[in-house]
């Protein structure tokens, strides 16, 4: 365990080794940890939460976390009072489903808001993992995914902006990084802020990249208002943060920072400015067969500074070899390859980018109805399968009423070349003459 939850950020965390197999498979999941409560209710055995009978009525399970409606958003009571665990129930049959065929699931990229509607409902600066944090753990994650899910698969992540706090930076997000050095052979891995991980097979060799993007939802990151994570103690956001419940100093994270909100926005950016010097050193390095980002927010969203410390993942990711970028954030299912779909953005030929945000946390961002026999791209969850070939990406539906598996998407991935130096610095893609410092040092 490091000494506090930046200890290790950007840590090369040991290789996973699956070298009985020519072909990865995984599981992808977002926005998925629901509520017990709030204002740091947690959930009871036997006992239906008073937060989640009051929404979800005779849907709401006792002794188990229900979906964090958001105003006007639950479309069926029914069917999202406990959507979290019938996403859960189909991972698992899934799961069964592939074992039986000899190629099951080696682990699970989660794209955070692992825990809403506020992250680890304690606050921030505590250098030991709470007691509190390991009930969370218990009822949101470990007894919704149950099984293999989660005694066998190591659940490899990041965090989102709920998971600091949502409108606000002093939950217990240090605790999500923590837990993962709680107890031996732990099979949450979110051992920094930021970190990458390379899994060898057979015949290839895979890089992920764990990115942190909440600079996304400071001001200079363009976020609005009503959504700043750099608050405390502002406006309506007690609703979310609930700072009266969790004893603490206050504004402040000890150890680690933010230390007020006035220094909360330098903080953002001074942890995405190491990021970026990270990822331009360590990406460039990569002799991975496959590179892949998972980060909480969409490909689409751009981070730092234009002409300083800037990444479009569109831009970026097919100038430097990047094949795939995993997120969550909107809270629905869409996969994004080539051209424009559904009028909603255009990507560049190149990286695909997978938004995999209806995880069954949080009530759904989806354009257009719920349908109650799951034919809709409001929840569910994403299946990978990787050869030294192709990627296949297997959109999975949250299955409806009746819990049915079914298919919504499914796409191939190729292999995107890194394009020379010389071309990434023509396309302005290194302003601080990193890549000429890092073959200097090499």
């Amino acid at each position: 365990m490091p000494g506090n939850a930046q200890g290790h950020n950007g840590v090369t965390w040991p290789t996973l080794c699956v070298d009985n197999a020519h072909e990865a498979v995984w599981l992808g999941l977002g926005d998925w940890g629901g509520m017990c409560g709030f204002n740091g209710a947690t959930c009871q055995d036997g006992v239906v939460n008073k937060d989640c009978a009051y929404k979800y009525h005779d849907s709401a399970l006792a002794g188990q976390p229900c979906l964090f409606g958001l105003p006007g958003r639950v479309q069926n009571a029914k069917l999202e009072g406990n959507m979290q665990q019938r996403i859960s129930a189909l991972m698992s049959k899934r799961n069964d489903d592939l074992t039986k065929k000899g190629t099951p699931p080696q682990f699970v990229v989660n794209a955070g808001d692992n825990f809403y509607p506020g992250g680890v409902d304690v606050h921030c600066g505590n250098s030991n993992v709470e007691e509190h944090t390991k009930t969370q753990f218990e009822y949101v994650w470990h007894r919704v995914y149950k099984g293999e899910l989660t005694e066998r698969m190591e659940w490899m992540g990041v965090l989102g902006n709920h998971d600091y706090g949502g409108v606000c930076y002093f939950k217990g997000w240090d605790q999500q990084i923590l837990y993962t050095f709680s107890t031996p052979n732990s099979k949450w891995i979110t051992p920094g802020q930021y970190w990458m991980r390379s899994i060898q097979y057979k015949n290839m060799k895979m890089d992920f990249f764990f990115v942190d993007g909440s600079w996304s939802d400071t001001k200079s990151g363009g976020a609005p208002e009503r959504s700043l994570i750099c608050q405390y103690g502002k406006g309506d956001t007690g609703a979310y943060c609930e700072a009266k419940y969790y004893p603490g100093p206050g504004g402040t994270c000890p150890g680690t920072g933010p230390y007020n909100d006035g220094d909360c926005e330098n903080w953002f950016t001074t942890l995405w400015s190491k990021q970026y010097k990270w990822l331009m050193d360590k990406v460039p390095g990569s002799d991975a067969d496959w590179q892949v980002v998972v980060t909480h927010y969409p490909g689409s969203t751009g981070l730092g500074h234009a002409g300083v410390d800037r990444i479009d993942w569109r831009e970026w990711g097919p100038k430097f070899g990047i094949d795939l970028v995993i997120s969550g954030h909107k809270h629905y299912q869409r996969i994004y390859k080539g051209g424009l779909q559904e009028n909603i953005e255009l990507w560049d030929k190149g990286t695909v980018s997978v938004v995999t945000g209806g995880g069954g946390g949080i009530t759904s961002d989806n354009q257009g109805p719920l349908s109650a026999d799951g034919n809709d791209d409001a929840y569910g969850f994403m299946e990978f399968h990787a050869t030294l070939e192709e990627i296949k990406i297997t959109a999975w539906s949250h299955g409806g009423l009746e819990g049915k598996q079914i298919i919504r998407n499914s796409t191939f991935v190729l292999p995107v070349e890194k394009k020379a130096d010389a071309e990434i610095i023509q396309a302005g893609l290194d302003p601080q003459n990193l890549l000429k410092r890092r073959e200097i040092t090499i």
